[in-house]
């Protein structure tokens, strides 16, 4: 599980996961370097890809995104607020200390199986 403390924090886990797969990657394209290529945007940004990352019972995570250089190969990375996604790896993603309202029981980050990120 990833526990996000605050916004401008990155994902310590994604950071893990991203640096330690970074050198196994046999895939074609230059693949994003973390943390270098990511950033977080408070909006879809043209020049680099994003993926959302939505809540929509939270108000402050209805439209922020995780982004990297538009560059670099698409990893194929989903974001969930419903559960996991049948067929793809996924890590749960929650923010502690929101109210038990916003529903951040149920958020996933996901890749496909063969996504060098794991």
């Amino acid at each position: 599980m990833i526990l996000v403390r605050e916004f401008k924090e990155p994902f310590s886990k994604l950071q893990v996961l991203l640096r330690k797969f970074h050198a196994n990657n046999s895939l074609i394209g230059r693949q994003p370097v973390y943390p270098q290529d990511f950033s977080w945007e408070d909006q879809d940004v043209n020049n680099k890809r994003c993926l959302r990352v939505y809540e929509p019972r939270d108000p402050l995570w209805r439209e922020k995104y995780l982004c990297y250089k538009g560059f670099s190969r698409d990893l194929g990375l989903v974001w969930s607020h419903r559960g996991r996604i049948p067929d793809l790896d996924c890590i749960r993603v929650k923010i502690p200390f929101r109210p038990w309202w916003t529903s951040w029981h149920n958020n996933y980050l996901c890749a496909p199986k063969n996504c060098m990120y794991k």
